[in-house]
């Protein structure tokens, strides 16, 4: 089925840019999550979180066919899927928006600035990432944008 043969496809090519984008290699994708350095498997988790947001938006798309034609099937290099990936945000799916709730509290700092890089990356492609942590200082050197300091359940303005 032409459909089926289109969904795979792009959704590898978007499991290939999210990999890229958190910055994990084609190795470290192959092998089992629990091989994986901490850091690796935050990145991994964070990777597969994106897909689950985002792949059945990908194939809505497809069923409805807005994004791909039938002589995209044939292609399989890198500018393709670079090609896919723009087409896939000029037709308005959306990156993910993640919430991480207290994800990174009790890790070491350099298991946080490990992860930073590529959920940096994730951010500046398009990405929204939540953090509520009780240790706010592991996402200083430019991760957070914005802070919101929340006590007793009320925002603290200041």
């Amino acid at each position: 089925n032409t459909t089926t043969k289109q969904s795979h496809h792009l959704l590898q090519f978007l499991a290939e840019d999210f990999a890229s984008l958190l910055t994990l290699t084609a190795k470290q994708c192959s092998r089992p999550p629990s091989e994986l350095s901490p850091s690796g498997q935050y990145l991994f988790g964070i990777a597969c979180a994106c897909m689950i947001r985002v792949a059945p938006s990908v194939t809505i798309h497809i069923h409805q066919n807005t994004i791909m034609n039938d002589d995209d099937d044939n292609s399989n290099n890198k500018n393709d899927g670079d090609r896919i990936i723009t087409t896939i945000r000029k037709n308005g799916i959306p990156y993910p928006i993640l919430l991480f709730d207290e994800l990174f509290d009790t890790e070491s700092s350099s298991t946080v600035e490990l992860c930073g890089g590529g959920i940096s990356n994730l951010i500046r492609a398009g990405g929204v990432v939540i953090s509520a942590t009780h240790r706010p200082g592991y996402f200083g050197g430019g991760l957070a944008c914005r802070t919101v300091t929340l006590s007793g359940g009320k925002v603290l303005l200041g």
